[in-house]
């Protein structure tokens, strides 16, 4: 299991998060990051999470916890 963390107050809505892994990240009507769930299991979705990361140029979504 991965845990992921976002800040709603470093997000600026480029919405790379959603791009990358629209099951686990939003963003809502302000243009801001939503996490559908901050935690995911299973290869494709951690897979997608760290591409989502990557991406983010504000460095607002992150993971929390590697699976062990």
């Amino acid at each position: 299991m991965m845990k992921i963390g976002a800040s709603r107050d470093l997000c600026k809505g480029h919405g790379q998060c959603e791009l990358f892994a629209p099951d686990v990240f939003e963003v809502d009507d302000e243009a801001l990051v939503v996490l559908r769930s901050d935690t995911v299991t299973g290869d494709v979705a951690e897979k997608s999470v760290r591409e989502a990361v990557t991406h983010c140029p504000e460095l607002a979504i992150w993971v929390e916890k590697e699976p062990a």
